[in-house]
């Protein structure tokens, strides 16, 4: 057995893999030095850990070690993270609440394959939900209730690689900070259903805006980035991104600047309301299916696109104006 010590203080504090390693073994105590080895996995015990119940210490997950917290059940501290990753190729399922008052929810500083959070559950930190730092590896993140950060991030990649994050519930930060931050890999991108309810910084990423019913509250930045939009989505925040584009039977309802460093691209309907004047900063092309549209209730009050660049639009390009026909 093994006794492990909690060594990151702060939610920004990691250590590259050699430092960790020198550090682990220097804190790590053979189990026979200790009078009992019951608590030496805190509220995770044994390759696969259930949480039914309230814990209230700790789940340091060991390597190839997994943890299912139970509908009504929760990981629950006052201090330090809830769960600590401690290895490689764990896995957490949440259909509870997973939650720290003091340091973050999850703490990553090594690999975890996958982390999943039902409907209805929670993942809550004082400082991220989500942390994940520098050269660390988290598999994919599936989100179908509330990831939140209190002083910081909902999730925070910080230097580290996540495979993908799939959101159909809500992730979002409690301050002015981001709901998701990051400034490492996210190898297959973003795909969000749900809403992201803060400011988003993409790095170098993909954002899939899918559904009807997507949203996104804050800003969203990132020079590197991609943005898609594949179903309906409007506008809440301006857009610093890369690339922009609308898909083909994708519908934007922009209300807000968009600045696409690499161009913007719309194939399917860019929407612009009556009296809303919405600005493109960079280049606009309209493909041979896609359409413009705008709302107009008199000669003075209509929508309008204004653009920076250049606007290429196709040979008998679809324009639709729609009219408000008490005033026509």
């Amino acid at each position: 057995g093994t006794f492990y010590m909690q060594y990151s203080a702060h939610p920004q504090f990691r250590l590259n893999p050699m430092a960790h390693a020198i550090v682990t073994a220097l804190i790590t105590l053979p189990a026979m030095a200790l009078s009992t080895n019951a608590q030496a996995s805190g509220s995770c015990v044994g390759a696969s850990a259930t949480i039914s119940g309230t814990a209230t210490t700790t789940c340091f997950l060991d390597p190839n070690s997994s943890v299912t917290v139970n509908s009504g059940s929760s990981i629950s501290v006052a201090s330090g993270h809830a769960v600590l990753i401690n290895g490689n190729n764990g896995t957490i399922s949440n259909n509870g609440t997973i939650s720290s008052s003091a340091g973050s929810a999850i703490h990553n500083p090594w690999t975890i394959a996958n982390i999943t959070n039902s409907a209805a559950a929670s993942i809550s930190g004082n400082w991220s939900g989500i942390y994940n730092g520098n050269g660390s590896l988290i598999g994919n993140i599936i989100n179908n209730g509330t990831i939140s950060g209190n002083q910081f991030h909902g999730i925070h990649n910080e230097g580290g690689t996540i495979t993908s994050i799939t959101n159909g519930g809500i992730i979002r930060t409690l301050t002015s900070a981001y709901a998701i931050l990051n400034t490492g890999n996210i190898t297959n991108g973003i795909t969000n259903t749900g809403m992201l309810d803060g400011k988003v910084e993409l790095g170098t990423t993909t954002l899939n805006l899918n559904g009807s019913n997507s949203r996104v509250t804050g800003a969203v930045t990132g020079a590197g980035s991609t943005v898609n939009i594949n179903g309906i989505f409007t506008t809440e925040n301006t857009f610093n991104v890369g690339g922009f584009n609308i898909a083909n039977g994708g519908t934007l309802n922009m209300g807000h600047g968009i600045t696409a460093g690499t161009g913007f691209t719309n194939a399917g309907i860019l929407s612009i309301g009556e009296g809303v004047t919405s600005t493109i900063t960079g280049n606009y092309t309209q493909t041979a299916g896609g359409t413009l549209r705008t709302a107009a209730s008199s000669h003075a009050s209509y929508g309008q696109l204004a653009v920076t660049g250049t606007a290429t639009l196709p040979t008998n390009a679809n324009i639709d104006v729609n009219v408000n026909t008490v005033n026509t």
